[in-house]
């Protein structure tokens, strides 16, 4: 017999298979119908008693497939901790249990039944925008409108998953404004929309007043194939366009066994949900019409007048707001969308939670709305459009954890659901903010080649620029050149207007991807011609963030144009706004150039603190104490990863936090704190082992390397430096481990101290022979140094002039950038080169201040290894002091 928590169960089962638990424990479907997850478990709980639940739950397992069941079954007893309290018995014997599982292996294949069949999911219907082919353009609206009631009556119950061909980005599956799509296009629309059923429809006739009746005709297509479920018209005047449309949704569930009629608090949540007065509802759909084809100039104004006629409804507000920010105007489109969301208090639940995540997104409060969708996707776990959304909110707050484990729920779902190509999309662009350019490149060439079948170009453009960034991060230049280029050519051929904003965006990017591949290749003109392209296009829609994306691109690629001038109106969005603004500073921090990185991180983190965005603050928080602690600065660097540290905790940020802890470790480690450094080490390696990507524990391995060679423990030292090379170097191609010269030249300074001056000299010439013009500052001053002092080391005692002179250089250049912890750095290598090569006077003359400075400074691991040179040197014969 095996035992269960009761209430973790039912928890743990999707909204559907409550409802159907309920009906078998004998609740009237009057007070089942409308309720949450969340209160159909309450229901159950004080309604039955543990036995009827589990007598229940027996009874569907033996009278129903257990292929729907019998997982839901295993997950939730997996999951259970409590074994023995609020238990119930749901498998009698060891005999039913093989039982059910032999039924289960056999009947997995085929486990999606006919449609309608209440214990399976949902029946999904695909729902496309009307074509209009009455010949007055006055009706266009009505092919918008007709649909998206549709979709909302269908979508009113748990019997649909209804699908508008609009939640799907740039599916380029809608037909043309008269055109109704073929057969084969059907099928394409079926597939890339993921559904069992598909509807569409045109607009037959039209008067050329609103007192003429509308003639629509609508099919009910299954499937793939090629079966008519009905194809019959529709008339009615044009402001009783929500009657047609729920004189359609009536007919789709008589065409549908086992479906359910809305219940009366259901159908008026569908009318609340669009504007009564007529005027107001076509000019909304007339902007809706207009916004679908990309034109703003002719949406905006009907939007407008929207506004204006519904009054205090939530969705035209809601709608001019996201045509606004389109159009770049930041401040009026937040200020409409947070005046929607207010608005909609008044709405009842789900749709009220719905609405209101669609505000918070167009206001870019992704997190608070991710709160909002989680729940709702945990009600419906089969919309895929849902989870999506919940996804990309975890993505734009920067969970880019949360965002993966979505998407792979996604990828559990039965087929059609998990052959969405919006799923291995979502993966893609996760992947890519996660730096993990190898999956990010195979994820978006999968998506690729599922709409390039589908015959959707324009979603296929989103991914060639994806593959293109893939490739980019990946060192690949001629295919990201390559991607880029057929990202525009894939926008053209989709017909989108190369005057929309969306078009230029695209095509500023990717003249920004080949502009940077032409740089790598050694075409520094003919990039700087590019990316001034690049540029054009981001000025043409205000678009700050391409701007900031150039300007880091002529940075990181040292070209030489006309600095960007970014007007203060234009930006995007502030997260995107942010987002440039942190990579700009980045550039500069990896040059060396810390006063415009530090203006630059406090800027975003001005822009932050106004977005009230923690993951964002706590991010920016942590490269401002990379700055300070650069600057030598040990006490402010503290304060700030400290202060990101606390809020990456509140956050449950692992990945953050981790960070947080090696960056303290760093700060304690030069403080000469060893223990304290070692622990923080230890608590960021026991978060980022856990992590697929081997790169940031490597990275920490070394900084614990370098802490026990400073205690003298080589051996220990040597082991943890090759294993963070050998993971580096295993992942060579990702960026994200391109600090390989940095661990080389580490194990390089182990092998100093061991005396294995050969073998150190060889790992820190191939360590300098990786540099390059981008490599940042901190990865290319230790490498220099050391390569200095293996020359020194390992050449006669007298011949290091040459290591000297290197060293006094860098010395310099450190102190001129104000990178005063590289500057100590040099001066200490310096006096290991003097001790070495018999220069006891010069060392002392190094030494003595180098040693007071950086005990003055706080760097007592610098001050004391200096002072244990400075005893060498005093016990050279010609030195003394």
């Amino acid at each position: 017999m095996k035992l269960v928590n009761l209430n973790q169960f039912l928890v743990r089962l999707p909204a559907p298979e409550l409802r159907v638990l309920a009906k078998q424990v004998g609740l009237d479907s009057e007070a089942v119908s409308g309720k949450t997850k969340a209160q159909l478990v309450e229901l159950l709980l004080s309604e039955r008693t543990p036995h009827e639940i589990g007598s229940a739950f027996s009874a569907i397992l033996k009278q129903s497939k257990p292929s729907r069941w019998l997982p839901l079954f295993f997950l939730a007893t997996l999951h259970s901790r409590h074994l023995l309290y609020n238990s119930i018995a749901v498998i009698g014997s060891a005999a039913s249990v093989l039982g059910l599982v032999v039924t289960f292996v056999l009947s997995y294949p085929s486990w999606r039944s006919e449609p309608g069949t209440i214990e399976e999911p949902p029946v999904s219907i695909g729902v496309l925008s009307f074509a209009n082919a009455s010949g007055s353009h006055s009706f266009d609206w009505a092919s918008q409108a007709i649909p998206m009631m549709l979709q909302s009556a269908l979508s009113s119950t748990e019997s649909f998953r209804a699908v508008g061909d609009w939640e799907v980005p740039s599916s380029a599956l809608k037909p043309a404004p008269s055109d109704v799509p073929p057969p084969s296009r059907r099928r394409q629309a079926a597939e890339r929309l993921a559904v069992d059923l598909l509807l569409t429809g045109e607009i037959l006739e039209a008067g050329p007043t609103p007192e003429h009746e509308m003639t629509i005709r609508a099919s009910l297509v299954k499937g793939t194939s090629e079966k008519v479920l009905f194809s019959r018209p529709y008339s009615d005047l044009p402001k009783n366009a929500s009657a047609i449309a729920e004189r359609l949704a009536a007919d789709i569930r008589a065409a549908v066994p086992g479906s359910r009629a809305p219940s009366t608090e259901e159908r008026l949540m569908v009318e609340a949900y669009f504007p009564s007065s007529p005027e107001a509802f076509s000019a909304l759909f007339q902007g809706i019409f207009h916004l679908r084809e990309y034109n703003l100039d002719e949406a905006i104004p009907f939007l407008r007048k929207a506004v204006e006629l519904a009054g205090n409804h939530p969705l035209p507000a809601l709608e001019l707001g996201r045509a606004l920010l389109d159009a770049g105007d930041l401040d009026d489109g937040i200020e409409k969308a947070e005046h929607a969301l207010a608005l909609s208090e008044v709405w009842l639940s789900p749709q009220r939670e719905r609405f209101q995540a669609s505000c918070l997104e167009a206001a870019g409060r992704w997190a608070e709305a991710s709160k909002l969708l989680k729940p709702l996707v945990e009600e419906s776990p089969y919309d895929v459009s849902l989870s999506l959304r919940l996804a990309e909110d975890h993505l734009e707050s920067g969970e880019t954890v949360e965002a993966l484990g979505v998407l792979d729920r996604l990828l559990a779902l039965p087929p059609p659901m998990s052959a969405d190509p919006r799923i291995p999309y979502g993966l893609a662009t996760v992947y890519l903010a996660r730096a993990d350019y190898q999956k990010a490149l195979l994820q978006a060439q999968k998506a690729r080649k599922l709409t390039r079948a589908l015959g959707a170009p324009l979603m296929e453009a989103r991914l060639a620029l994806v593959e293109a960034l893939a490739s980019e991060g990946l060192g690949d230049n001629p295919r990201a050149s390559v991607a880029a280029d057929e990202s525009i050519e894939l926008m053209r051929e989709a017909g989108l207007p190369d005057t929309s904003r969306f078009f230029l965006q695209q095509e500023g990017n990717a003249y920004r991807v080949r502009g940077v591949a032409e740089a790598r290749r050694g075409a520094p003109e003919m990039a700087s011609r590019t990316l001034a392209l690049a540029l054009d296009c981001f000025k043409q829609v205000s678009d700050s963030r391409g701007m900031r994306a150039v300007q880091s691109a002529l940075l990181a690629q040292d070209l030489t144009l006309v600095e960007v001038d970014i007007p203060a109106g234009a930006q995007q969005d502030f997260a995107g706004e942010i987002d440039a603004m942190n990579e700009e500073a980045i550039q500069y921090h990896e040059r060396g150039d810390l006063d415009r990185a530090a203006a630059g991180y406090r800027a975003a983190l001005d822009h932050s603190s106004k977005l009230e965005n923690p993951e964002f603050f706590a991010l920016l928080l942590t490269n401002l104490g990379e700055i300070y602690f650069l600057e030598g600065q040990l006490d402010r660097a503290f304060l700030k990863h400290d202060e990101a540290r606390r809020m990456d905790e509140e956050l449950g940020d692992a990945i953050g936090l981790a960070y947080d802890f090696r960056r303290l470790g760093l700060v304690f480690a030069a403080r000469g704190e060893q223990d304290e450094a070692r622990r923080w080490y230890s608590e960021a390696l026991s978060l980022q082992e856990r992590d697929a990507d081997p790169c940031p524990a490597a990275e920490t391995r070394l900084y614990l390397a370098e802490l026990e060679r400073a205690e003298e423990r080589f051996d220990l030292a040597e082991i943890e430096a090759r294993q963070a090379l050998r993971a580096m170097h295993r992942d060579a191609p990702r960026k994200a481990c391109s600090l390989e010269p940095l661990a080389k030249a580490v194990l390089a300074r182990i092998l100093i101290s061991k005396g294995e001056m050969d073998t150190a000299q060889q790992l820190a010439q191939d360590a300098k022979s990786q540099l390059s013009e981008s490599s940042p500052v901190w990865v290319k001053f230790p490498v220099l140094m050391t390569a200095a002092v293996s020359q020194a080391m390992a050449g006669p005692a007298t011949d290091t002039g040459g290591p000297q002179r290197e060293l006094e250089s860098l010395s310099a250049s450190c102190k001129a950038l104000g990178l005063a912890t590289c500057y100590l750095n040099a001066r200490l290598a310096l006096g290991q080169v003097l001790v070495a090569g018999g220069a006891g006077q010069d060392a002392i003359l190094t030494l003595r201040p180098l040693e007071e400075e950086a005990r003055r400074s706080g760097f007592a691991l610098i001050a004391n290894q200096a002072a244990l040179l400075l005893d060498q040197a005093r016990s050279l014969g010609n030195g003394s002091a």
